[in-house]
């Protein structure tokens, strides 16, 4: 129950009807910078990630975008089996 101002000054209760079953469930969530941190990346990586759709996000209701936790995990796996983007194989230097 809540107390609200009707016109004319005068207080009313109104009951706030809770239906637990339509609120989602929303998963653990961390910031843009802690999931960054979590990932060993930059900040723009996660921004790029977010709009790529490899990251899940949420909004709060002051606006903020937060991560999912699982999503982070998802990305941290995948990119655990995924082979190495740094691994060369060049001829040796010299031997133009």
């Amino acid at each position: 129950m809540r107390l609200c101002l009707a016109p004319g000054g005068q207080k009313r209760w109104h009951h706030r009807k809770q239906s637990r079953s339509l609120e989602p469930r929303i998963g653990r969530s961390v910031s843009l910078d802690h999931a960054a941190e979590l990932l060993g990346v930059s900040r723009r990586t996660i921004c790029n990630r977010i709009r790529e759709g490899r990251l899940q996000t949420i909004r709060t209701l002051g606006g903020s975008q937060r991560v999912l936790i699982d999503s982070v995990q998802e990305d941290r796996s995948m990119a655990a089996d995924a082979p190495s983007r740094h691994s060369y194989t060049s001829k040796p230097i010299g031997d133009v």
